[in-house]
C-alpha cells in the first residue's frame, strides 16, 4: 500500500514537488580532523620502518 502513495505524492500526478528548487549549500570535507592526524602519524612512521615482514631481495642477499 506504501508504494501507491508514492505515486500519488509524485511531481506526475500533480503534487507539489520542490526538489528542483533546493536551496544550493556549499560544503566542503573537514580539514585536519583527529583522524586524519592519526593516519598522518601512522604513514610517517611506516615511511621510516619497513611495514613489511617479508625481507626484500637486497637484504636477503646481503644476510647470506
Amino acid at each position: 500500500m506504501s508504494w501507491k502513495i508514492i505515486f500519488q505524492l509524485s511531481k506526475v500526478n500533480g503534487a507539489p514537488y520542490q526538489g528542483d528548487t533546493l536551496p544550493y549549500q556549499n560544503w566542503k570535507w573537514p580539514k585536519n580532523t583527529w583522524l586524519q592526524q592519526k593516519r598522518r602519524d601512522i604513514r610517517t612512521i611506516e615511511k621510516n620502518d619497513n611495514p613489511w615482514p617479508i625481507r626484500t631481495a637486497a637484504e636477503i642477499s646481503t644476510a647470506l
